[in-house]
């Protein structure tokens, strides 16, 4: 599929997954040039911090608590947590997500209620 999406030229394509090495191992042609193979690995602590929008200083203070063996102040784990938190849960109306699971449940019992009342 990305084959013929990247014929175009117009966009670059990134495709990971567990199974991906086993689909391009049946692929039977595979175009020169086409795939580049990128091995990637977790980041550690610092770098997810930096990848956070976390400057050196905070990350050197949080270091050096570390190395001393020294827990953050309870305002600056707060605030980190917050930081992290909001970088980290979607911006999504959950209300309207909740109002809707709900609506489809009623009217799947509705529809179960008629059914059962149709059989009797």
């Amino acid at each position: 599929m990305l084959k013929f999406l990247k014929q175009g030229d117009r966009f670059t394509y990134i495709a990971s997954g567990s199974l991906l090495g086993i689909a391009l191992a049946k692929t039977s042609s595979i175009p020169i040039g086409s795939i580049e193979t990128e091995h990637m690995y977790p980041l550690d602590f610092e770098e997810f911090l930096w990848a956070n929008g976390f400057n050196e200083f905070s990350v050197q203070g949080i270091r050096n608590r570390f190395l001393s063996k020294a827990g953050l102040d309870e305002p600056m784990h707060a605030q980190m947590m917050m930081d992290l938190f909001k970088n980290d849960v979607p911006s999504i109306n959950l209300g309207a997500v909740y109002e809707t699971v709900v609506a489809q449940q009623l009217a799947q019992n509705e529809r179960e209620r008629k059914r059962d009342c149709a059989v009797q």
